[in-house]
């Protein structure tokens, strides 16, 4: 075995740390054990929230951002989130 190169064929390992310097790892392959690395395809489909729909299982600290693009209209269910300018819509009808 080589100890002074990390061979490209698999036939011997890495003991430390591999410093990339700032260069990236490409044509990663998809994930089949715990601590294989993962592709970003891999990431952007398995990792926090689905950008297509899902379910919230935890509180979404928003770090004082805001929430934004919600449909205009009514609100399908009593749990919707609304705009500030529906909001308003909303008690004034509620008022009248």
């Amino acid at each position: 075995m080589n100890d002074k190169f990390l061979k490209r064929d698999g036939t011997n390992t890495a003991v430390g740390t591999i410093n990339m310097t700032g260069n990236r790892f490409t044509n990663v392959s998809s994930q089949e054990n715990d601590r294989d690395a993962a592709n970003k395809v891999y990431v952007d489909n398995n990792a926090g929230i689905s950008k297509r729909g899902g379910e919230m299982l935890g509180n979404l600290n928003m770090n004082n951002l805001r929430l934004t693009g919600l449909p205009p209209g009514q609100p399908e269910v009593g749990s919707d989130a609304v705009s500030w300018s529906q909001a308003v819509q909303l008690v004034k009808k509620t008022l009248k």
